[in-house]
């Protein structure tokens, strides 16, 4: 279109500098033909653009000579002029919109350019990344070194812990330590299935505890599942030693080992060098103290497998939830459970009162609901009992008063009701109380 308006307005020019020179135009015609060429509008133009190219005759016939002009350059006459676009105006528009549309083709390529080059480099990224990833699964054991000590064990098995810290999944594993694992599970297994208690000796602490036993069977050996970090661990201690084991699995629970940079180096076998571990003299009877140890967690049934475990504190843990596990009822040496300010809840275990070592019971500030156990009347060496701040409802059992040596209890802020026995007033050691 461009074109053929170009062609047409030059034309119109060619046809009227011919006239002029002929002089067969009146200078009132050359005007108005000049002013139709600029400034009159028209819808279209059809021009025979070879006519442009060819010479007029002069016959010397002015009239023919005008006639002939007329013919050959219709531009020329004043009517036909008068149609012509003004095309000045329509190819600057023209030009104008070539101009943005070759800015936006400039911009759309580069746009394109620049996603090309950014997922060539993305790719490049990713190879990298997984060729990085790949080296690194294949150095094993070598890579894994570095960051996890298999000096922790006389097997040489990379920590088991820091695996799951570093890792989240268990996925070094020597294959004494398989063979050892898998030996235990066996024991624990026969120890099920014999019902008169007459499995190997050295297992025979567990034959109290078939509940905790029963799902080691259904165990992935690459889960940080505190029961099989426990496992693994005793498996590549090559022990059978289940109070070790029972342990792991309490710190675990309640998030004890969260901590950075504190069990990396922990000699695993003794556990009198974990933090929060007391032992006494003989390093055979300990203590676990954690108070305010911001735990998250519960407290397992493998509490039940620490037989010379003295008293358990864990004061101050608002996020350690959970019940108490009634596995407590055969931990002979238990003199205390320090369980105040935590996020407990449900009943307290009657299986308090079968367990006639325990001096002090501190479960105040938790969400305990039901009736204070009467059980708790026959533990005769109790001193301290603190309640307050729960849900306890029902009346405060008259076996308190066969306490002789309770010197401290403090049930307020629960919903008791009916009297207070009168037979508190006959215990000589209470000096504070609070019902």
């Amino acid at each position: 279109v461009m074109s053929m308006q170009a062609g047409a307005y030059f034309h119109a020019q060619g046809c009227l500098a011919r006239a002029q020179s002929k002089g067969v135009l009146t200078p009132l015609q050359e005007n108005s033909v000049r002013a139709s060429l600029y400034s009159q509008t028209s819808t279209s133009v059809n021009t025979d653009a070879g006519n442009s190219q060819r010479e007029s005759r002069d016959t010397g016939d002015p009239n023919k000579t005008q006639d002939h002009f007329s013919s050959r350059c219709p531009g020329a006459h004043v009517e036909t002029a008068s149609r012509l676009l003004p095309l000045r105006a329509r190819t600057t528009r023209n030009l104008r919109d070539v101009n943005h549309k070759r800015k936006l083709c400039i911009f759309y390529t580069s746009v394109a350019a620049l996603l090309t080059i950014g997922g060539i480099a993305l790719g490049i990224y990713l190879t990298l990344l997984f060729s990085r990833d790949g080296d690194d699964k294949h150095n094993g054991d070598e890579h894994l070194s570095k960051i996890c000590s298999n000096a922790l064990y006389p097997s040489g098995q990379p920590d088991i812990y820091c695996q799951c810290r570093y890792n989240g999944a268990i996925t070094h594993i020597l294959n004494s330590t398989k063979t050892n694992y898998d030996r235990l599970r066996l024991i624990a297994n026969s120890t099920l299935q014999n019902e008169e208690g007459k499995a190997i000796s050295a297992t025979k602490p567990l034959i109290l505890n078939k509940k905790i036993l029963s799902g080691l069977q259904s165990l992935n050996q690459s889960a940080c599942e505190p029961r099989n970090i426990a496992l693994l661990n005793l498996a590549a201690l090559n022990s059978t030693d289940l109070e070790h084991y029972g342990l792991i699995v309490l710190y675990l629970s309640m998030g004890a080992m969260i901590l950075p940079h504190k069990w990396d180096h922990i000699n695993r076998h003794n556990t009198c060098d974990w933090p929060g571990i007391i032992c006494g003299s003989n390093d055979k009877y300990y203590e676990v103290k954690l108070p305010n140890w911001n735990l998250q967690g519960t407290i397992p049934a493998e509490v039940g497998l620490l037989n010379h475990l003295k008293g358990l504190d864990v004061t101050g843990n608002a996020r350690l939830a959970g019940t108490i596990p009634t596995e407590i009822r055969v931990l002979t040496q238990l003199t205390y459970m320090k369980l105040g300010n935590c996020g407990l809840s449900g009943r307290i275990p009657i299986e308090f009162g079968s367990r006639g070592s325990i001096e002090d019971i501190v479960v105040e500030g938790n969400y305990f609901t039901g009736t204070i156990p009467t059980e708790i009347g026959q533990l005769k060496k109790l001193t301290t009992f603190l309640a307050k701040s729960n849900i306890f409802m029902g009346t405060l059992p008259t076996e308190f008063a066969k306490l002789s040596s309770l010197s401290q209890l403090d049930v307020l802020q629960n919903k008791l009701s009916g009297r207070i026995p009168s037979d508190l007033g006959t215990l000589t050691d209470l000096s504070k109380s609070f019902i």
